[in-house]
């Protein structure tokens, strides 16, 4: 029979003394500290071998490992003023000055796949944004995603800040076609937004791991910019390291 003191609202066993309660919560505490450090070391081994995994197959960065940074490996928010949203397009081969404007290979991350090989994927971009609604944007038409007013009011339009390569080169004018089955398959919503040398992950750089993971699969990638050479000082040496495997 269990009694609960009404001076400090315990629940006791009746005939229990203090200290026997006492000892029982210290074993119940042990034991939840106990599960917690399984839960951690199972999490730890789940990443490592995930990691040893992706260093000759790039499918479970895109799947597994994605999954894992999408369920907590990387931080959401859910306010407006704190999140960004990573998306990627299908892209027709860009050409002329277009062409020489790929992020991924370069010459950190050689050349994987011939561009006119059949091993090659493909041509994307991927992009970054954080627009929120406000009195020079507004997100209704778009039932407030600011993916689809970056794709159609920007890069399709050709206003604002446009990237070219998009503008010149998108396979289609439909978001739909263009980069619904991407985004949703390789892209990631409601990340949060920090700013470099904060002592926090940055969505810059999950930009440009999307764009890393890609380029592991076949493909050309236009569009991040946090992994380049001219970036390292503002944003490390990221990729391979920490979450960015």
């Amino acid at each position: 029979m269990e009694i609960e003191c009404t001076f400090c609202h315990r629940t006791y066993r009746e005939g229990e003394t203090a200290q026997e309660y006492q000892n029982q919560r210290q074993v119940e505490e042990q034991r939840k500290r106990e599960a917690l450090e399984a839960l951690r070391n199972n999490r730890e081994n789940r990443i490592n071998d995930m990691k040893t995994r992706m260093r000759t197959n790039p499918e479970v960065r895109a799947s597994e490992y994605l999954e894992h940074l999408r369920n907590g490996g990387f931080p959401s928010k859910a306010g407006l003023s704190n999140k960004a949203h990573i998306y990627v397009l299908k892209l027709n081969k860009p050409e002329g000055m277009y062409w020489n404007q790929h992020r991924f290979p370069n010459d950190e991350f050689p050349v994987l796949v011939h561009p006119d090989s059949k091993e090659c994927k493909g041509f994307v971009y991927v992009g970054h944004t954080q627009r929120v609604p406000n009195q020079y944007e507004n997100l209704e038409q778009y039932n407030g995603d600011p993916v689809l007013y970056r794709f159609y009011d920007e890069h399709i339009a050709g206003e604002g800040n446009n990237s070219p390569v998009v503008t010149k080169h998108h396979f289609s004018k439909d978001f739909e076609t263009c980069g619904r089955e991407l985004t949703e398959r390789f892209g990631f919503r409601n990340v949060s937004i920090t700013k470099p040398k904060q002592g926090e992950v940055e969505s810059y750089k999950l930009e440009s791991w999307v764009g890393y993971m890609l380029y592991t699969l076949g493909d050309w990638v236009w569009g991040p910019h946090a992994h380049h050479a001219d970036r390292k000082e503002e944003y490390g040496d990221f990729l391979g390291k920490g979450i960015y495997l």
